[in-house]
């Protein structure tokens, strides 16, 4: 770059630096600027508070039950043992006869009176 470019880039530099927006703009500026500087602040104070909130909903949605398996373990888990106990006694779990174990209970036995004359 020649020095009359410099000079003239400076020189325009130099004017402009002078200038000021209107005074009416100006306050409009700093008006809007007071606005963000206060948000800013309360923002600040409000971020503890909420931080806080959410790491205590959090612990505690976290701190719940697992699973439906962890269930058994609370208090009131023990309360129906003896009922639900009894009622498992009186099921009938004997498994359906199969078609074998119906021919056998239904054919009469061969011989009803064994000879034991020759047994040993």
């Amino acid at each position: 770059m020649s020095d009359d470019a410099m000079d003239e880039v400076l020189s325009l530099y130099r004017r402009s630096a002078r200038e000021t927006p209107a005074a009416q703009v100006d306050a409009r500026i700093l008006r809007a600027a007071d606005r963000v500087a206060a948000l800013r602040r309360i923002g600040h104070r409000a971020a503890w508070p909420l931080a806080a909130a959410a790491l205590l909903l959090i612990w505690v949605v976290a701190s719940g039950p697992r699973h439906a398996d962890d269930l058994a373990l609370t208090a009131n888990a023990g309360l129906d043992v003896g009922r639900t106990r009894a009622e498992l006694l009186r099921m009938d779990v004997t498994p359906p006869p199969s078609e074998t174990d119906r021919f056998l209970m239904n054919t009469p036995p061969v011989n009803p009176f064994p000879d034991t004359r020759n047994s040993p």
